[in-house]
Order: structure tokens, then C-alpha cells, then sequence
């Protein structure tokens, strides 16, 4: 009996010696780099990204024969890009603003586990839907905002069964969010709220802000009290197994203090195999799947033959016109896998 409770208590100070010695990353650029790419990813040649959220319910862009199209942009472009305001206002009306997609996301034909069954059964690897994107509309219940899925629109947790229905099925699961929003009220120094804007130049009212941005919680620093805190919390309550951060190509990641997320993911309580990857040179970009080709790549710190390298032995993304093509792009509910490339649309709203 002695030596059972010797021999534990070995491998308990054995375990914890483990975890103190392991590499404690820094929130700077150079540490963050220095983390070794995790095996399961150089493996993992084949995802998909699920881009889904408010602009799902629209589900439109103009034509282009080349070139992205962006419907995830319809939410800010009804009110700033004429092409999208003039379909916008034929279709829904000069009245019908962001907000009112809200109610119309019901999410009625969403179905985690038959989406991570077919993962699973074509081959793929990890699940990255868009958990937030750039209007801040979240697809689980965070406590640093309103404007989330339990309690806007469809009134639960999106994210929560995805999550189990991938780890039940042995699939790796992302956390895309997005460090930058259109718009967002911020408290200034003699207590006024204020919108702070992104991509947007021209400045909307408080009464238009809050038909477009309903449910934000005013704080005095967007990154501070609110990007750091929200994604510390997605971190802390599913634990991804890697992120991926969007719109980076504006701010510094020392403004962003992507540097501090990555650094929070990288430093867990307990050891984990996940990764992060970066794109841009200014805030930190994760990219899981990058162009092998090396288009938006930056050659800072090396990220450039870096980026190359992981999309060589690990995923990349290409998209390949194809006979639906034409009707993926168009329709912000399309989910896209990744390498090899293959566009389906699915209707899960």
C-alpha cells in the first residue's frame, strides 16, 4: 500500500516538474515564433472553414469575374458601397437595417454533428468556423457582450455542441476571431461614448450605431477590457486546438495585443498540442492554412519562407473555379474546404 502511494505521488511531482519546465512564451513576436509547429498539423492536410454568420441570412455580393466577392462584408458595405445599397434597399428595404438580420439567424438547419460526421467522412482533419467576425456578432454566449448567440437570434450556444460533436468524432477544432469590428462605442476620457471605427470612413450617428452594433458593452480600451478578455474567455471555456485571428492589416499587434493572446494560448496550465500561425506583419494573422504561393505573406522575421514551408507539408487554401462556383461565392452560408479545395454550399441557417 506504501509503495502504491509512493510510486503515485512520483508520477504526480513527475507530472508537475514536467509542466514547470516546459517553455514559458513571452508576448512578443520572437517567442511567439519560436514555437515549434505540433506534428498533428503537418499531418493534417485537409479542413474545413465554416463561414457562416449575419450576412448568411443576405447572402449576396455582387458579380465578379475575378476576385473574391466578400458577402461576410454585406453587413458594413449595405450602408457604405453603392452596388450593395442598391441591392440592399431593392430587396429588404431602405428601413431594414443590420440589426434586423439578427431575429431572421435562426440557425434551424444547424446540425453540429452531421457537419463534423462529414468531416470526418471525407478525410478531414480540424473544423474552423467564423465564431466571430468583424460586425462582433458572437456564435457563443460571451459575457463581454450582448450581441451573441444566446441571447440574439437563435437564443443558444453554436459553438459548445460543434465542439463536442468534433471531439467526439476525433477532429481538431479552430477558434477564428476576429480582432478588429467595423464599429464599436468606446468611453472617452470625459466619459463620453464614442464609436471607434474600422474600414469604415464615414462616422455614424449614435442612433445609427446602435442599429448597427446593438448589444456592444462601451468600454474605454477596445483591446484591453474587451479583444484580450473575450478571447481569453473562448480559450478558457472550449480549448482549440489552434486560432486563427482576422482583420490584422490595419493596427500593430502591440496596439491589438495579439502578442498577449498567443502568449495566454501558448502558456496553458496543462500541456496541449495546438497551434497558432501568423500572416500579416502588423497584427498577428493566424494562419492555418496558408498560400503556398505566398500571396499576403510578409517577409518579417522570416514569416514569409516560414508561412511557405508549413503550407507545404501541412494545409493550404486554393480556390478553384468550379460549375457552382459562381453560387458558392455569392451566398455568405457557403462552407469551403480546404486542400484540396472544394466549394459546397449547405443550408444551415
Amino acid at each position: 500500500m506504501k509503495k502504491s502511494i509512493f510510486l503515485m505521488l512520483a508520477i504526480i511531482l513527475n507530472t508537475a516538474m514536467q509542466c514547470y519546465s516546459q517553455k514559458t512564451y513571452q508576448p512578443t513576436w520572437e517567442s511567439i515564433d519560436s514555437r515549434p509547429v505540433p506534428a498533428w498539423f503537418e499531418d493534417a492536410k485537409f479542413g474545413i472553414f465554416i463561414h457562416w454568420g449575419l450576412w448568411s441570412v443576405a447572402g449576396w455580393a455582387p458579380k465578379k469575374e475575378k476576385g473574391a466577392m466578400y458577402p461576410d462584408w454585406y453587413e458594413l458595405r449595405l450602408h457604405t458601397d453603392s452596388a450593395f445599397i442598391k441591392y440592399h434597399e431593392k430587396n429588404w428595404g431602405k428601413d431594414f437595417t443590420r440589426d434586423d438580420f439578427i431575429p431572421l439567424f435562426t440557425a434551424r438547419e444547424y446540425n453540429p454533428e452531421k457537419l463534423a460526421k462529414l468531416g470526418v467522412d471525407a478525410g478531414m482533419k480540424y473544423v474552423v468556423p467564423f465564431n466571430k467576425h468583424h460586425g462582433g456578432f458572437c456564435l457563443w454566449p460571451s459575457t463581454y457582450t450582448l450581441r451573441h448567440a444566446g441571447e440574439m437570434g437563435p437564443k443558444r450556444d453554436l459553438i459548445k455542441p460543434l465542439v463536442e460533436s468534433c471531439k467526439k468524432q476525433g477532429l481538431k477544432f479552430g477558434f477564428y476571431f476576429s480582432i478588429e469590428e467595423w464599429e464599436y462605442p468606446i468611453i472617452d476620457a470625459q466619459g463620453n461614448i464614442k464609436p471607434r471605427l474600422w474600414e469604415t470612413k464615414k462616422t455614424p450617428s449614435m442612433e445609427e450605431l446602435e442599429k448597427r452594433a446593438g448589444g456592444k458593452i462601451p468600454v474605454k480600451d477596445f483591446a484591453k477590457d474587451y479583444i484580450v478578455p473575450q478571447a481569453v474567455e473562448f480559450i478558457d471555456r472550449y480549448d482549440p486546438d489552434l486560432i486563427w485571428y482576422d482583420g490584422e492589416w490595419t493596427t500593430e499587434a502591440t496596439d491589438l495585443r495579439t502578442y498577449e493572446i498567443s502568449s495566454y494560448y501558448y502558456n496553458p496550465s496543462l500541456p496541449r498540442d495546438f497551434i497558432a500561425w501568423f500572416e500579416e506583419s502588423y497584427s498577428l494573422f493566424f494562419c492555418l492554412v496558408s498560400d503556398c504561393c505566398g500571396v499576403f505573406l510578409s517577409q518579417r522575421s522570416g514569416l514569409y519562407k516560414r508561412a511557405k514551408d508549413i503550407g507545404r507539408c501541412g494545409s493550404y487554401l486554393v480556390e478553384i473555379p468550379m460549375p457552382y462556383d459562381t453560387i458558392a461565392r455569392e451566398l455568405g452560408w457557403r462552407i469551403f474546404f480546404i486542400m484540396p479545395t472544394l466549394s459546397l454550399s449547405l443550408p444551415i441557417l
